[in-house]
């Protein structure tokens, strides 16, 4: 509800900046933006360091597309699609590079030299930590910390004691389902 009163009162001032404009002043807004918009489809697709990379024109004009499919619940699906029609590397959106190859993806979450996007922020609550932080020096003390856990060898020894406590977890509460259930099944 908070949402729509809000849109409504944008939708007002909007309409009151209007009427206080005269035609001429409004038909330089429009013009501007117009040509602010042809612009930057035109750097988009022509002039953006992005623009070499494969990928559908309205990928690297607008996220809308992308938006529209992960609300959806299409985005897994036309991912493994594009994947078939792009190859490895592709723009999903402006500014949005998908990697698929595993060599390209290891180079480039081990390097400090890409930073990442601003929408880690969000998940910063506190304090930058390993997954949130753009700086070089925190995120190399942070992977020398951590990263002896994850190597492929210590994986590789800790998955039967992971597969054995996740079978018995799974167990459990199944076994306190069917309890709930008074001890049946459908």
């Amino acid at each position: 509800m908070f949402i729509v009163r809000l849109v409504q009162s944008w939708i007002v001032k909007f309409a009151a900046l209007v009427d206080s404009l005269g035609i001429g002043q409004l038909m330089l807004l429009a013009s501007a933006l117009g040509i602010y918009l042809v612009g930057l489809a035109v750097y988009r697709l022509f002039f953006s360091p992005l623009s070499r990379i494969p990928g559908t024109a309205l990928s690297k004009l607008t996220a809308a597309k992308l938006n529209f499919d992960m609300l959806t619940g299409r985005a897994g699906r036309l991912a493994h699609a594009d994947y078939y029609k792009h190859g490895d590397i592709y723009t999903l959106a402006p500014n949005f590079v998908v990697l698929n190859n595993p060599t390209d993806c290891r180079s480039v979450l081990s390097s400090h030299r890409f930073i990442k996007s601003p929408i880690y922020d969000i998940f910063a609550l506190v304090d930058d930590c390993l997954f949130t932080t753009s700086l070089p020096e925190l995120a190399n003390a942070r992977r020398k910390q951590i990263g002896p856990a994850f190597t492929h060898a210590h994986l590789a020894e800790m998955e039967p004691v992971i597969l054995e406590c996740g079978a018995k977890a799974i167990k459990r509460k199944w076994d306190t389902l069917i309890d709930q259930a008074g001890g049946t099944v459908e």
